[in-house]
């Protein structure tokens, strides 16, 4: 597959894992699933367990990653009221009751930004956290986090600001359903 759009959003700050986007209505808004993703047949997906992290589903690389996979079959370490509390989100209860795939991307130095797109089959939120911890077992205290803020719950993006550790951890949740196929874009720039 192939990356169809860009993030518009523009850097404000200096802070490290800004992010740099809008909120367009991802909480609410009702849209469909992009016409080029396969919606029906699960895709090829690994375990989640990459680089002997239990969640993470896959270590990505720069400059640029795109990764077509299923929620089905992921792991279900997050929680609403938990580890994205402090993320300046709206999820609670069960928002994030089934699966989800963590991907791992760190960001060299000679970029600045990074830029994340999330297409989807079934309602989904997309997520990001910053840190050292892959899988952490309680809130996000000490990492930066965040949602995608632009778009719907079909397709939503954002660009961060990176610093600090480098390590970007890139959450796709199914918001209140089991999750299905999506595309993954990341680029840094």
């Amino acid at each position: 597959g192939t990356s169809t759009g860009t993030s518009t959003g523009t850097s404000t700050g200096t802070s490290t894992g800004t992010s740099t986007g809008t909120n367009t209505g991802t909480t609410g808004s009702t849209s469909s699933p992009p016409d080029d993703l396969e919606c029906t047949t699960p895709y090829n997906t690994p375990v989640p367990g990459a680089g002997g992290d239990v969640c993470v589903t896959e270590v990505l690389a720069c400059p640029s990653s795109v990764v077509e996979h299923t929620n089905m079959g992921g792991g279900q370490l997050f929680e609403a009221d938990l580890q994205f509390l402090t993320c300046s989100g709206s999820a609670s209860g069960d928002d994030f009751g089934g699966p989800e795939r963590v991907y791992e991307i760190t960001v060299p130095e000679e970029y600045t930004y990074l830029d994340i797109r999330l297409e989807s089959c079934e309602q989904s939120w997309g997520m990001w956290y910053q840190g050292y911890e892959s899988c952490p077992d309680y809130q996000l205290k000490t990492n930066p986090c965040g949602y995608l803020l632009d778009g719907t719950f079909y397709n939503q993006y954002d660009t961060l600001l990176v610093g600090g550790s480098r390590t970007v951890f890139v959450v796709v949740e199914g918001h209140q359903n089991d999750g299905g196929n999506f595309r993954l874009s990341l680029d840094c720039r």
